[in-house]
């Protein structure tokens, strides 16, 4: 089981972003308002969740779940701006939009 930490070294979906606020508000029952910067997310290939709450978050709950959608671990997109990321996480389904892309530059370079 290979795990990602989530910070300033990986890039992350919009999807998969809003998913975790999803899990973080059921968990809570809506009394910590997103996952960032009240958790430390750790997100294993299966789509397991394993967080710990940061000191930021007073609740203090920490908690494991899963994601229901599968998971696809790249490297970091040219269009990612920071330099200092290493890694992209986005679910399965966006994967097929970004391979259409992918492949008419490549296509163009081609040409």
């Amino acid at each position: 089981m290979y795990k990602y930490g989530l910070g300033g070294h990986i890039a992350i979906s919009g999807s998969v972003h809003r998913s975790l606020n999803d899990v973080v508000g059921r968990i809570t029952k809506n009394q910590v308002s997103g996952w960032e910067g009240n958790y430390e997310i750790i997100l294993c290939l299966d789509g397991q969740i394993n967080a710990c709450a940061t000191e930021q978050n007073t609740r203090g709950l920490n908690f494991q779940s899963t994601l229901t959608e599968k998971l696809v671990f790249l490297p970091t997109p040219e269009w990612v701006q920071n330099s200092e990321q290493n890694g992209y996480i986005c679910f399965y389904y966006e994967l097929e939009g970004f391979m259409r892309k992918w492949w008419k530059e490549y296509a163009r370079h081609l040409g």
